[in-house]
């Protein structure tokens, strides 16, 4: 994603967007993105240098490192560590 800052008319400014999270654009092994990605951001510009301070918001699934299930990070961790450990 590029955001051309120049577009901005005045400052501060604030920026929203959600898309859909592609997976093959961040190539991180053993962590799938899943449904939307929101990125919120506030805008400077103060002696003509830009400054960017925001959050990007995405649901990960992982693969848990001892038994390999697939689990949603929002859940907590994976169904066998909740119930004995893993």
């Amino acid at each position: 994603m590029n955001l051309d800052l120049r577009e901005f008319d005045s400052f501060p400014a604030e920026y929203e967007v959600e898309f859909e999270a592609d997976n093959a654009d961040f190539g991180i092994p053993g962590v799938a993105f899943g449904n939307m990605m929101a990125i919120k951001m506030s805008i400077q510009r103060i002696e003509g240098e830009y400054y960017c301070l925001g959050n990007v918001m995405v649901p990960v699934e992982e693969e848990c490192s001892r038994c390999l299930e697939i689990f949603d990070t929002e859940g907590g961790p994976c169904r066998r560590q909740q119930r004995r450990g893993c």
